[in-house]
């Protein structure tokens, strides 16, 4: 049989008029899985087409279908409010994948806020990026404001309070708990004041009030061996004010605070004693400065010699002692003298500049108690106190 023979360009044709077999479509699937939280935003974005596929909250999973394969793509968790924002993620999807979007509670801190000195102070506590006020009012002991961020900037000031000096504002960056005191100390007085009560004093010298009314109130103070008058005249309201003596005014008549109580115990003595600073400049103890008032005529050395009290009803004699620096003296004691007990109790603190010491002992009880007390400028009371002046007018 005779082959049948075709063209070859015919073949040609044949072959080249059939078209190639297209290529099938491939698209994957990416799954998200939240962890640590139970809902969160997340943005994912195709980085090779630039089309932002999801950009919304995620419940527990969500899975985004008929993704191209090899498609380049940025899954980003947005913050969430305390916990910390996910690192971004970029995947190339040449299968179905699954990726994960872990959320971990960023950690926070708690600042405590003390005062000392006082026993409350109107204190305000700021963010310093945000301006946020975390607190602000009178605070008494220490407040702990928590849930504070690690390098949270915290901006601490105390307001002030009548008689102390304000503290300096702090600012502290907070990378722990941490705490911070505010410390008060009592502004150093300058002047005193108040009210002449003759009526108040004691025999033989009391007398009606108004005789203070002109009259000349006279403080004695020492420099050294040298007795200073500093002297100040009453109003009709039997009002009266001075300003004390300073430290290079009184600078001859300081000793080491240990010259007046030594620095323990003596022998004949059981019990405690602490002392902050053996030497810290004081007044003398044991001779304190002293007020008179004039009174010509009345008295053979023509003045009457004033006590000093904190109030009308408070009759306790105090004394002012001025101290270079802050000390305190604590003594709580028993002494054998003669065949008898005497009881010793004292409690000074002292701040630097003048401070009131109370002395409420009694000598003939076998008593020597003595403490300080907050000296109030403008608020004192002098009174006759009963015994002689030490000074005289000519």
């Amino acid at each position: 049989m005779k082959k049948l023979a075709l063209p070859l360009l015919s073949l040609t044709a044949l072959l080249t008029a059939c078209p190639d077999p297209t290529p099938p479509v491939v698209n994957y699937d990416l799954t998200l899985q939240l962890d640590g939280l139970a809902s969160a935003p997340v943005k994912v974005t195709n980085v090779s087409t630039g089309a932002v596929l999801l950009n919304e909250s995620v419940t527990g999973t969500k899975t985004l279908s008929g993704i191209a394969a090899n498609s380049v793509l940025k899954i980003e968790g947005q913050p969430a409010n305390g916990y910390d924002t996910p690192a971004a993620q970029t995947v190339t999807l040449d299968s179905s994948k699954t990726v994960t979007v872990a959320y971990k509670a960023t950690p926070t801190y708690t600042l405590t806020v003390a005062v000392s000195g006082v026993t409350s102070a109107p204190v305000k506590v700021t963010e310093v990026a945000t301006g946020t006020v975390l607190f602000e009012g009178p605070l008494a002991g220490s407040k702990a404001i928590a849930g504070l961020k690690a390098n949270t900037l915290v901006k601490i000031e105390g307001q002030a309070v009548a008689g102390y000096t304000t503290p300096t504002a702090q600012t502290v960056n907070v990378t722990g708990n941490q705490s911070v005191t505010l410390a008060y100390a009592p502004a150093a007085v300058t002047s005193v004041g108040g009210k002449v009560r003759m009526s108040l004093g004691r025999p033989p010298y009391q007398g009606p009030d108004d005789f203070a009314k002109g009259k000349t109130v006279h403080f004695f103070y020492k420099n050294g061996t040298t007795l200073q008058d500093l002297p100040t005249t009453v109003d009709n309201n039997l009002n009266w004010s001075m300003m004390l003596p300073g430290a290079a005014q009184i600078a001859g008549a300081l000793k080491p605070i240990s010259t007046y109580v030594g620095q323990g115990l003596p022998s004949n003595c059981t019990g405690t004693f602490n002392l902050s600073d053996p030497n810290a400049q004081i007044t003398d103890l044991n001779d304190p400065d002293f007020f008179e008032i004039d009174a010509r005529g009345v008295t053979i050395s023509n003045r009457i010699n004033l006590r000093l009290q904190t109030s009308e009803s408070d009759t306790t004699p105090l004394q002012l002692i001025y101290a270079d620096r802050p000390v305190k003296l604590s003594v709580d004691a028993r002494c054998a003298v003669n065949e008898a007990t005497f009881v010793v109790k004292v409690n000074l603190d002292f701040v630097a500049g003048w401070n009131l010491m109370k002395d409420s002992g009694d000598q003939y009880a076998g008593t020597q108690i003595q403490d300080s007390v907050r000296l109030n400028s403008a608020d004192l009371r002098l009174v006759p106190s009963g015994m002689a002046a030490r000074t005289s007018m000519n």
